[in-house]
């Protein structure tokens, strides 16, 4: 999935909630969530574009 879609499927089933203490927007906050899924391997690239930022996601294996 690419990484707009996930955050804005997030947003619209009530996953990401704006935060009290940060001034975050909710893209933002879904974004960072990502980015502690890619790190905890949750979440793997699966495809780069072409400077090598991440495009889009996939479900690690295992957690199938």
């Amino acid at each position: 999935m690419e990484k707009d879609e996930l955050i804005q499927l997030w947003m619209a089933q009530g996953l990401v909630k704006p935060s009290q203490g940060r001034h975050l927007s909710m893209e933002d906050l879904g974004a960072w969530y990502l980015d502690v899924l890619v790190r905890t391997s949750f979440l793997e690239n699966a495809e780069q574009d072409e400077v090598g930022r991440r495009k889009s996601y996939k479900m690690h294996d295992l957690l199938h």
